[in-house]
């Protein structure tokens, strides 16, 4: 109607006078804006607004996932204008992420673990871009996971190279117990689904809260849920 009207024109014009002043004063202002996939029409409407002032010098960085945005997208139609207007406006640059390959991975393995590059961080590597197909994030939740597992073990410093450390794991061992599923996700799933069901309850129940939630509230949900049982019974966290 034409009060959420007002009010939205309201915000545009607010946002664009704090704009204006930031960037009067504080040169050259990067923004980075991740998740771009999960942003809604008024935020895409806002970008837009401050992106189009002439009077406001500011780069901007966004971050999407390209597989979670279709042709009807707000991003999509927002990105498609830009381009159409770019040589008038501003400059645009886009730049397409893909996985990592195996040798990348490698590189990641050498760095994480202090360690100097050989056969076996090579195999190492492979088993971890197979088993992630490359994904960054799934790469390091692997990794965890093996560490967790004993599959992965850290035998501490060596005395003479206080920035290098000693790992052990076998490479047979990692592929024959990761064999079950081709991905991190199956794994990651099939961990979880080993944990005492009270234990899946409660993570259930704080995953519905959020990411930040008060401890109370969260005891008072469980107890409810079961019968006065307190969380710490039900596993560890």
């Amino acid at each position: 109607d034409q009060g959420n009207k007002e009010a939205k024109e309201r915000l545009k014009y607010a946002f664009r006078q704090f704009f204006r002043v930031i960037t009067r004063y504080f040169h050259h202002l990067v923004i980075v804006l991740d998740d771009l996939q999960w942003t809604d029409a008024l935020s895409i409407e806002l970008l837009d607004a401050i992106i189009n002032d002439r009077n406001i010098s500011i780069m901007f960085i966004g971050i999407y996932r390209s597989n979670e945005v279709d042709g009807a997208h707000y991003l999509t139609k927002t990105i498609r204008d830009m381009h159409e207007a770019k040589k008038k406006r501003w400059d645009l640059t886009e730049v397409s992420i893909g996985n990592l390959d195996a040798a990348i991975c490698e590189e990641i393995l050498v760095q994480l673990l202090c360690i100097q590059p050989c056969t076996e961080t090579k195999r190492l590597a492979d088993i971890c871009h197979q088993r992630t197909a490359g994904n960054a994030f799934h790469l390091l939740a692997f990794l965890a996971m093996l560490q967790e597992q004993k599959l992965l073990v850290n035998l501490g410093q060596f005395n003479d190279q206080p920035n290098r450390w000693m790992w052990t794991w076998n490479p047979d061992q990692i592929e024959e117990r990761t064999a079950v599923s081709s991905n991190v996700v199956e794994l990651i799933k099939g961990t979880m689904s080993k944990q005492p069901q009270m234990l899946k309850d409660l993570l259930q129940l704080v995953s519905c809260l959020g990411t930040a939630f008060e401890k109370d509230i969260a005891i008072c949900a469980f107890l409810h849920m079961h019968d006065g049982i307190y969380p710490s019974q039900a596993g560890r966290v």
